[in-house]
């Protein structure tokens, strides 16, 4: 209820007052009435209201798509520089680092006294063995730096210069894929380079001679261009244009260049140093598969899939795990 201004009638000379009711009361002139009514107050909108408001009017704006207004978003506070090398230095060497790296030595203590006591390790086992190791031997060369007087201020920049120094409990996420998107890159590159090299080696190739190197250009124009893998029947099929041109003795260097960095092998050296190399890693690939084979590639988590491609030169990124697991047992 709210209060009206103060208003005075009359009628006949007799002074009377009009209310909301319609009452006349009689008194002397220009007595003031207050008269009172139920309708809205004409003063601003409460909070509610324009709460209210604003709902609505966004809630039509969304459905005529028109521009909804956003609030800014919140700029991050940035840390000074002693902070952000401070929180560095805690949670990536000192912290996860170490605390991984005794983890992993007490893991490998325990692998190493089952050997001793005569029981096998599992694939899985071998290769965590095998790692921890390698993580190992790598802090012998950091010996140097804690022997040589003042030689620990040249640390931040040999790890800067060297970052493979460090084991791999070191390696943050987002640098081992970036690492691995490198390494992608360059094996794309490599295997195009090896794919022309085949193609032109069996045509010409003179027992391939006739409709057999047709066959073959139309098969891996196709293969190139859709992607499509080929059956071990298509392969067997066209490995007979080659004979023995493909083995390592008759390989050229930039061949075996190419293959070594496909296989994530020293590329540095002389000829039979790199196909020693190979050779090595062939016997190493040909004793993982039998061992993939008797527990079977099912058995094999997405990280592992991923490594067992990538170490046999096959795509191990950006591809499903069923097609992983696919192009395995073809390998297999």
């Amino acid at each position: 209820w709210t209060l009206r201004p103060e208003r005075t009638c009359s009628a006949a000379g007799a002074p009377w007052a009009l209310t909301s009711a319609s009452l006349v009361v009689p008194g002397p002139l220009f007595l003031p009435l207050r008269c009172w009514h139920s309708s809205a107050p004409l003063g601003d909108d409460s909070v509610v209201e324009k709460s209210l408001k604003s709902l609505k009017d966004k809630n039509k704006k969304l459905e005529e798509g028109g521009p909804v207004y956003s609030p800014p978003p919140e700029v991050a506070v940035r840390k000074s520089l002693g902070q952000r090398v401070v929180d560095e230095l805690k949670h990536y060497y000192y912290y996860h680092g170490f605390r991984l790296l005794w983890i992993d030595t007490k893991i490998a203590a325990r692998m190493l006294w089952r050997i001793l006591h005569g029981h096998s390790l599992t694939r899985r086992e071998r290769r965590q063995f095998l790692r921890i190791c390698a993580d190992l031997f790598r802090l012998v060369p950091f010996l140097v730096f804690v022997v040589v007087p003042f030689m620990e201020f040249l640390l931040p920049v040999a790890v800067k210069l060297f970052p493979n120094m460090l084991p791999s409990t070191f390696e943050t996420q987002s640098i081992k894929e970036e690492r691995l998107k490198k390494e992608l890159r360059v094996k794309l590159e490599l295997a195009k380079f090896l794919q022309d090299t085949i193609e032109e080696m069996a045509l010409k190739n003179k027992a391939a001679k006739g409709n057999a190197t047709k066959d073959f250009s139309v098969f891996f124009q196709k293969i190139r261009e859709t992607g499509e893998r080929p059956s071990n029947e298509e392969i067997l099929r066209f490995s007979k244009l080659f004979e023995d041109e493909l083995t390592l003795d008759n390989l050229t260097r930039p061949q075996l260049v190419a293959l070594c960095k496909l296989l994530e092998l020293q590329s540095i050296g002389t000829n039979n140093f790199l196909r020693f190399q190979l050779t090595m890693r062939l016997r190493s690939i040909k004793a993982d598969d039998k061992l993939i084979a008797e527990e079977g590639v099912d058995s094999l988590n997405v990280k592992e899939l991923q490594s067992a491609c990538r170490a046999r030169g096959m795509r191990a990124l950006g591809v499903t795990e069923d097609r992983l697991r696919d192009q395995l047992k073809q390998w297999l």
